[in-house]
Order: C-alpha cells, then structure tokens, then sequence
C-alpha cells in the first residue's frame, strides 16, 4: 500500500526542489518512502539535501504559507558572485585576509593557551562530583597541603565521601635502558585513578596492596609520552621496568594521552604511589611542623605534601562535605595538638580549581589581560577590514546604483555585501586557524631558561575550531554591515554619471576617519602597555638585590635521589666542596638549603621566647634556609651585629639562627635581638638563639619589600639536598662545567636541579614580566603596523577620489609642497585625535598592570612620550607616499577628466 511522506517532511523538502518538476520529484519520494523500512525520515531529509546542493541552479526563491520570501534560495548565487568578486580584486582580498589572518590567529593561539591553563576540565570521570579539599591554620590562606596520615583519617572516618585520593608533584632520577635524567612527575595515593576515573590506555591502575606500607611493591604508571619515547609505544611495555633510586620498578600501566597530570598544560612523566615517596623529593607547597611521633613522611602528622581530591556521594553538597571534614579535624586537633592546633578544612569544587586557589586568583586576571590585549588587536584589524570595505563600496557605487535602478532592493544589495565580508572574514578565520595551530606548536616547543624536566603541552581539538569559526563568523558579520548599509544607499544620478565629487561630497570626518582614529587609540594602549613592562624590566635587572650578584654560580642536587641517607650525603657535600675550592678562580663556597630567587618557597612559624606579645597569637611566618658559615660571604651580604656560623655549632649544642635586619626590626624593636631566643612554632617549640643579624637582601623576586629571614645552621641538622653557591673571579660559564666535571667525577649518574649563574636564576624570577613585555612588544608592533595599513589606505583612497581637486588647486596656482602638506596635515591631525585618546585609555588600562611593575609607575611620562613619538612616526610613513603622489598629479589630465 502506498503511502505518503508526512506533510512537514514535504513540507522541508518542497521549497528547494525545482519550481516545475516539484510535484513529479516529492512522489517519486513518496513511493520510496514507501518502500523504505529502516529510518525512512531521515533518508527522506537526506534525499531533499541532496537535491539542493547537487542542482543548485534550479533554485529559486518560494513563497511562504505567509508570504515571505526564502532567502536561502539566493544565497548560493550570492556567494558565488561574492567569491567571483573577490578573484577580480587579488591585492585587496590579500589584505583583507591576512589582516584578519593575524587578527583572529593571535585571538585563537592565546585562547588555546588560556583555554588549557584555565578552563579545559581534566578528564575525571563525572567532574561535578569531585572536590579539592585543603587543609590549613591559618584563616587568611586556606588553601594549605596536608599528611599523609591526616588523609588517611579522613578517608576513614567521613561519611560524605565515596573515595579520598592524594597527589603531590615530585622529581626522581630515573633510569631506562641507559637513559639517565630528572623525570617529573607525581606521587599518589593508590585509589588515585580508580577514584577519580582517570582514563588509563594500557594496562591497569595501582591496587589497594600498593598503599599499604613504606617501600613495597615498587610500580609505576606512565605517560603515554614516556611510553612511545622510551618503550617505542609497544604493547609489551607492561612488564618493563626502570630504575629509580637504585630500584627496579615494574611498568604496569599507561595513562591516556588526554591525560597528562593535575598541573594544566605541563606532562608528568609517570606516577608512584605514596608508599614508594622516600624514593622521590615531592615539590610544590610543603608545610613541615613538628611531629609528636613517625620518622617518615607518611608516618608524620606535621610533613603535608599532599593535596587531596575527594568524590561526593550521592546527593551530598560542598557545604555538607565542609562540616563533615571540619568536625572529623577537631577531633584530630584533640588527638593530636602539636601538629594540628587550628588546623580546619576548605572544600571547593574541583571544577574550579586549574592550579591552586591562590595561584589561580592570579592567573585569571592576567589570562583576561592577554585575551584582552590580543582582542585590541584583532579590533585594529576588524576596524582595517572597514575601512577597506568603506572605500570598496565607494568605488562600487556605480555598479551599486545600476542594481538598485533595474530593480534590486536595499535587501539584497546589503545581503550581497554582507555576503563578501562573511567570505573575507571566514578565509581570515582559516587562515587564523592555521597560524594559531602554529603558534601553539612554536609555544610548546620553546625552551625556558630553567634545567628542570619540565615539558609543557597545548591540546588543540574542537574547542579551538569552535572559536576560531565563531569569532571569524562575528567578525564578518559585526564590521560588514555598516560598510554594507552605507554602500547600499548611493546617490543614482551621481554614480551613474561615475562623478566621484558627487558621490563623496568630502564630510571633514566620515566614518573611515573614525575608523582610523580608533586604530590609533587602541594602538597607544597597546604601547604604553609594553613600553611599561620593558622599562620594568630594565629596572628590575638593574635593581640591586642586597647583594653583588657577577660571579655568583649555583648547583643545586639532591643526593636523596641517589639513594643517599644523611651521613652520606654530608660526606658527599663536604668533599665536593673542598674540591670545587681547588677549582681556578674560586674565592670561596658554601651551601644553601635554598638560595635566592629559587622556585622553592621554605617557612616557617617563631615566636619570641618569653614574650608572647611579640609576635601573633599563631606565631609569625618568616622565611627559612639552612647554611655553612661561608654563606653571608659568598653571597657578599654583610653582618651587621654578631656572628656567622663557626665549628661550635654542632647537632649536640643550642640551636643557633642568623636573622635578617627586617625580622630584628619587626619583633625586636628595642634592639636586644642578640643573644635572644625564638622558639620554633609555638612556645613549646624547639629553642633558637639567635647569634647574628645579616643585612635584608631579596628572597623571591627582585623589588620585593625586605622579608623577615632567619638562617639556620647546617651543622647542627644535615640535610640530603643542598644548593652550591661558589663565587668566582673568572668565567662563570667555564665554573659551571668544572663543577659539573668535579661532581660528576664523585656520582656519575648525578642529576641537577639546577646549574648555572645565579644571574639566570634572577631572569627565571622575572620570567612573567619577560613574557609579559615580549607579548605586549609584539602586539604593540603588530597594532603599529595594521593601523599604518589602515592610515595609508584611507589617505590613499582620499587623494585617489580628489584627483579632479587637487589638479583644479594645482592649475589654480597651489605648489606641490602645499599639496603634500595638506594630505600630511589631514593624517597627522587623525593620528593627534587617536593619540589623545588612546592616552586617556591608557592611563586606566595602565592600572591593570601595576602589580607586576618594577621601578616605573603606571602613569611614567617617558612610556607615553615613547608611544606617542612611535606612533607618529608611523603615521609619517604611512601619509608619505600618498601625500607625494598627491603632489605628482598633472593638472592638464585631472582637467581632461572633467
């Protein structure tokens, strides 16, 4: 039995099939619909589609039910004409193209950046349900690490959790097939893929047994780099083992490739379990208190070097989950008072959480910031793109005014052109896309000046093409339709007669003047913007640190890599250091537990003994290291009262510190820090006396106010990793390699934290305002050069269209030299408005970038002198050559014309 298509399935296909063989085709559909057994829609759908774009010159425009008309029937025609149009006209189509090419490519390449450090969620299995949970004493900064042993009671006892899972970021030397380096990567809890689903490729996650007791079954799971790198991507790499610390570890499992680590954008290597920690030196925010019991890092209530990600159960909200936590830590206040006096919980979503709390409450105002400078970029090209279209509509004004006279109506004029832009704007976009997928690529592939293992990865996939087609889409559309409206209306009698004096009376400021104006001011922000993180940066390098930093070399290693315990290694660092003294041109050297502007962060919490009232009911956090006598005089910081470190320091006698000038003045104002004693943590903490009061000298970044330091021996407390500091009068670059020969010659398969002059370790600090001022510096660049092609265009299509004017003025009597000052005073007095402004905008823009500002403020004239006078300077170039072939028009052929 035959049967008939449902009415809206005819009713889709009918107004695109040919008016005169509509009812012929839609039954031939029916009788096979008929036929059809198996989704006899959507073929039918599938069918009409066909038949529209196989035939699209049967098309044509069907009325409606309700009588309006169906654009869609035209469209094809309207893009085929607009690419036919854009072919005649090569040089403007380039432009136009590459203009909003870098526009839209530095817009997708920032937001891929931002994109994957900020917002790309990880790959957890149901991510709504799973929470970051911190721990910490102090109420300002919630966001602490915790024990292992703390976890461990929390998993056991809450009732709102489905799993508690721990990762903590770690380095280790690791051997493969003769392979030996530093490998980054993290340790975990043994629930840790399980719990959070974290996808895994081949082979299987840890089990339960992995978590239970301190050096058993070492395994490790790897990243699906490591895996094809060093296992060429081979099925039977599970099995495989590698050696850290001198012990085999079994391969059994590969992570996915979506999956790289908890620290957006940088790929860990491989993952322990916590249970295998005393194999690894674990890095990030450590917080070590004393403990009452434990000797490692599991056993020890007062070691936190983990953080925590938690799934809720079913049903439960974050508010329920923080009073669960918070009652179950009271009662380990209770249990365990030296350790966890105050400690309380902070529970957030996971979701919003990309690095750290802290870190992020930083890093999203600046991904604004970039994202912002970026879009003034791509306004500058949107703004050239009007412009272009302006003056292209101008000189179409001819052909637009013989289509409105045979018939067409406004409507279609504005569609035809909007139709042109959408095309430019969406070549623009491809091009875009490929330039982004570069300049991520180059991102990714560049080296910074640090020698951690540290390798960083951009994921590109639809997120980016989503934004890229959009942004391109709005583009076209937002900065087409004025030029569109505005072509679509000419002056018939004057464009049919082509008299470009009638067709453009001369307005003293149209909208490409406004255009141009624009381009300028956004051109200023962007300058001033850069030209004020250069000048920081200069400051910044020329800001003296309280120290003299030529000279200066740093190795820093850890023997707990090697295998090394703490006997060992203080045999090992007092021998290596008596070596690198033989070296030629060494004045002296010591050792550091951490230097200055080293990544690592050391605190701790005093307070005064015997006088509570010094310092806060909590104590107070002042900055810590561990130091040979030679320290203050290597580095070339002076005592200022006291005495350094001697042989009388030895772990059997009292506890002795220097401090800096900054914690004796801030906690003991009536100068009777000498000979005082502080007690670590609390006022039952352990008793320190302080011997000797160094002068202040920068800790973690250069033009910080001086931090409260204490120095404490390390003789008195051997340690397993060091940082060398040795001051030469020779080459630094040739001490560096005497002293990796030196140390390498004592372990061969020894590692480095690092290793270089102390200079470079200051230019890593600066790295966010190096970055900064390169990034601001190429776009300021960038927004330099597209608003020159903007003036120049606009100068140029002006004298072009008074040709008839300017050879009247000539013919009249006007010099030439009148002439090119009159075109250059028209683009000056655009570029002095838009100079104004960008000013203006500036000055608020500026505050944005105070907080990372070094020796300049945000209102320094010489930065706004400095993008004026380049601004103007561009604006001379861009009008010169109009200005002079304005001034080479013959006035007999401008007459002829007339």
């Amino acid at each position: 039995m035959r049967r008939q298509a449902p009415r809206w399935l005819r009713g889709v296909a009918g107004p695109f099939l040919p008016s005169a063989h509509r009812d012929l085709i839609l039954n031939d559909l029916d009788e096979d619909f008929t036929r059809r057994r198996q989704c006899p829609h959507l073929w039918y759908i599938a069918q009409a589609i066909h038949l529209m774009w196989t035939r699209p010159w049967h098309l044509r425009p069907v009325h409606h039910s309700k009588g309006s008309r169906l654009m869609w029937a035209t469209l094809w025609q309207d893009v085929r004409y607009g690419l036919r149009t854009l072919r005649k006209a090569p040089g403007f189509t380039a432009v136009a193209v590459v203009s909003l090419a870098v526009g839209i490519g530095l817009n997708s390449a920032i937001f891929t950046i931002v994109d994957n450090l900020l917002f790309r969620p990880l790959p957890f299995e149901r991510p709504d349900s799973v929470v970051s949970i911190y721990t910490s004493d102090d109420r300002d900064a919630r966001f602490g690490s915790s024990s292992y042993a703390d976890l461990k009671d929390l998993e056991a006892s809450n009732v709102v959790l489905e799993s508690l899972a721990g990762h903590s970021m770690m380095f280790a030397a690791i051997s493969i097939n003769g392979d030996n380096r530093l490998a980054f990567g993290e340790v975990v809890t043994a629930n840790y893929f399980s719990s959070l689903g974290i996808p895994l490729s081949l082979g299987a996650g840890f089990s339960p047994e992995h978590g239970v007791g301190e050096g058993g079954h070492p395994v490790t799971v790897i990243s699906d780099r490591l895996w094809k790198r060093n296992f060429g991507g081979r099925a039977d790499a599970i099995g495989q083992t590698m050696t850290i610390k001198s012990r085999p570890y079994t391969v059994i499992g590969v992570a996915d490739a979506s999956f790289s680590g908890m620290l957006p954008g940088v790929v860990a290597d491989l993952w322990i379990p916590a249970s295998m920690v005393a194999d690894v030196e674990p890095a990030g925010m450590i917080d070590v208190v004393p403990s009452a019991t434990g000797t490692t890092r599991l056993q020890q209530r007062g070691s936190r070097w983990l953080f925590m990600k938690g799934r809720l159960g079913e049903g439960v909200t974050i508010e329920a989950a923080q009073a669960n936590l918070a009652s179950i830590m009271t009662g380990l206040e209770q249990a365990y008072p030296i350790s966890n006096r105050e400690r309380r919980p902070t529970v957030v979503p996971a979701t919003d959480v990309r690095f750290h709390p802290e870190i992020d409450a930083q890093m999203r105002p600046a991904g604004a910031v970039l994202m912002g400078a970026v879009g003034l970029v791509l306004l500058i090209a949107c703004a050239n793109l009007a412009s272009m279209l302006l003056a292209r509509g101008a000189a179409r004004a001819r052909e637009m005014a013989l289509r409105s006279a045979i018939g067409a109506s406004r409507g279609r004029l504005v569609r035809q052109m909007a139709v042109e832009s959408l095309i430019l704007s969406l070549l623009g976009g491809v091009a875009g896309l490929l330039l982004a997928t570069w300049a991520t690529s180059w991102i990714v592939s560049a080296r910074l000046p640090i020698d951690l293992p540290i390798s960083f990865t951009l994921t590109t996939d639809w997120r980016l093409v989503a934004f890229t087609g959009l942004l391109s889409v709005v583009t076209g559309l937002a900065f087409g339709i004025l030029p569109a409206l505005k072509a679509s209306r000419p002056e018939l009698v004057a464009a049919l007669k082509d008299d470009a004096s009638l067709t453009a009376p001369g307005r003293a400021f149209g909208v490409r003047h406004t255009l141009v104006v624009l381009q300028v001011a956004v051109s200023v922000v962007l300058l001033v913007g850069g030209v004020l993180l250069v000048r920081s940066l200069f400051a910044g390098f020329n800001t003296n640190p309280g120290f003299k930093v030529d000279g200066l070399v740093t190795a820093i290693v850890s023997m707990d890599l090697h295998g090394y315990d703490d006997g060992r290694a203080k045999q090992f660092f007092e021998l290596a250091s008596a070596r690198i003294r033989q070296l030629p041109g060494v004045q002296s050297v010591s050792l550091a537990e951490r230097l200055p502007f080293s990544p690592n962060i050391h605190t701790t919490t005093i307070v005064v003994d015997g006088r509570p009232d010094a310092t806060p009911v909590n104590g107070a956090s002042v900055e810590t290291t561990r130091t040979t006598a030679e320290f203050f005089e290597t580095l070339g910081v002076p005592l200022l009262a006291g005495r350094s470190f001697d042989a009388r320091d030895t772990p059997g006698s009292t506890r002795v510190a220097v401090i800096s000038e900054a914690l004796a003045t801030a906690y003991f104002p009536n100068g009777d820090a000498l000979g005082n004693r502080v007690r670590l943590r609390d006022q039952a903490g352990a008793v320190v006396e302080i011997i000797g009061i160094s002068k202040d000298y920068m800790i973690r970044q250069v033009g910080e106010t001086p931090r409260p330091m204490i120095h404490f021996a390390a003789s008195q407390r051997p340690a397993t990793a060091y940082s060398f500091l040795t001051r030469t009068s020779g080459d630094t670059a040739r001490l560096v390699t005497d002293i990796q020969r030196e140390l390498r010659a004592m372990e061969s398969e020894i590692v480095f934290l690092e290793l270089g002059s102390l200079e470079r370790m200051i230019a890593t600090s600066m790295l966010p305002i190096t970055l900064g001022a390169s990034v601001f510096g190429g776009l300021a660049g960038l927004a330099m050069l597209l608003a020159g092609v903007g003036l120049y265009g606009v100068i140029a299509f002006s004298v072009s269209r008074r040709t008839r004017e300017i050879g009247i003025r000539m013919a009249l009597g006007s010099s030439r030299g009148l002439v090119v000052t009159r075109v250059l005073r028209e683009a000056l007095t655009l570029v002095v408005i838009g100079t104004i402004t960008g000013v203006a905008l500036a000055a608020l823009a500026a505050q944005v970038l105070s907080s990372v500002l070094l020796g300049v403020t945000p209102f320094d004239p010489i930065s706004y002198l400095a993008a004026g006078v380049a601004l103007l300077t561009v604006a001379a170039l861009a009008a010169v050559v109009p200005a002079r072939r304005a001034a080479s028009v013959d006035p007999l052929i401008a007459l002829r014309s007339l």
